[in-house]
């Protein structure tokens, strides 16, 4: 992996607080000329320290209600007690069981 400097760094905080903002105005940010801040931009998803973009959508507007993690133990640790309780889970509400 390559090593980040000071204007890696700033990269990386500006776009972590603004996907959408243009490489044009990340360069105007932070007194950068357009084309290496394009150039720092493009390795540092190459190097894999940006791993994609997103939107965050607004679960009350779409009406998804609450998303919440819950963590279950259990007193019989065998592989056919985890299995029983992973389908119950599952049976009970829409989830995501991690392994």
């Amino acid at each position: 992996m390559v090593a980040l400097d000071k204007v890696d760094l700033s990269i990386l905080r500006v776009l972590q607080s603004d996907g959408r903002i243009s490489t044009t105005k990340v360069a105007e940010q932070l007194s950068l000329s357009e084309t290496p801040c394009w150039r720092r931009q493009k390795r540092l998803e190459a190097n894999g320290y940006i791993e994609g973009y997103q939107a965050i959508v607004s679960r009350r507007k779409l009406d998804l209600g609450v998303l919440s993690f819950i963590q279950l133990k259990i007193s019989l640790h065998s592989q056919a007690s985890l299995n029983k309780n992973r389908v119950n889970v599952k049976r009970s509400s829409e989830c995501h069981v991690l392994p």
